[in-house]
């Protein structure tokens, strides 16, 4: 038997669950596609999928946090440390992308920079909580 893996979501523990939601719904033109509660599990949190295309977002929100992870001070740093650093969202044009975010008051933390090597245009933003969004484009 042949197992199949397919892609499903990825998952960011928030702060502030609508702070996030918003964010990712303003800059990006995410949308809900469903809202929950597992008061069980982590009481106090609240928890959505967010929705673009085919692509899933789990924002967990809210209740009792215990720690923060480790946010890069300098965008080199990001590659240093141990664990999942960012997602990628693929645009046009990378650096109309970046101008059109920096106007909206997110900052790139990495300009717009050809990899020649692999054949695209990247920059990195944060989210409100530091997480890494790479914006790509193919050269």
């Amino acid at each position: 038997m042949t197992l199949d893996y397919r892609f499903h979501h990825l998952a960011i523990i928030a702060k502030s669950y609508d702070e996030t939601v918003s964010w990712y719904c303003r800059h990006f033109g995410f949308s809900v596609a469903q809202e929950w509660t597992a008061p069980d599990m982590l009481p106090g949190a609240r928890m959505c999928y967010l929705r673009k295309g085919t692509f899933y977002m789990e924002i967990i929100g809210d209740g009792e946090k215990v720690g923060q992870h480790a946010v890069a001070a300098d965008p080199r740093q990001e590659y240093q440390i141990t664990g999942y650093r960012h997602f990628a969202l693929e645009v046009d044009d990378v650096d109309a992308a970046v101008a059109a975010l920096a106007a909206d008051g997110v900052p790139a933390f990495f300009p717009p920079t050809d990899h020649n090597v692999v054949g695209v245009r990247a920059a990195l933003v944060r989210d409100p909580d530091g997480n890494a969004v790479e914006l790509i484009q193919w050269l």
